[in-house]
């Protein structure tokens, strides 16, 4: 089963999560000039990733070689929108999927 990343509609939030054994820092961002959320992802203050958006229905991280499995947004009222910055954390949630998990799908 998949787990949900912490999420909130704040414009700016710092968080560190466990993903596959790893601590990751989270920091995720509201861009108010084109509506749109985007995260950065580090560990022990190493950039993984910068600003990769938070869009609907991909595994956001398929185009890195990070070993953590997938993120993928979803839409819990199944609108098939991205998130607003109402609806990020509530409507629109962030799921870990392990790699075990994906091999088993």
């Amino acid at each position: 089963m998949p787990t949900q990343v912490p999420l909130t509609n704040n414009a700016e939030s710092k968080f560190r999560i466990k993903l596959e054994d790893r601590q990751l820092d989270f920091r995720v961002i509201f861009n108010s000039r084109n509506g749109t959320w985007s995260a950065d992802i580090s560990e022990n203050d190493v950039d993984l990733i910068n600003g990769i958006g938070l869009v609907m229905g991909v595994d956001i991280l398929s185009s890195y070689n990070l070993d953590i499995g997938a993120l993928v947004m979803v839409d819990t009222e199944s609108l098939h929108k991205d998130a607003t910055f109402d609806s990020l954390g509530t409507r629109n949630i962030l799921l870990h999927y392990t790699s075990s998990e994906l091999e088993s799908m």
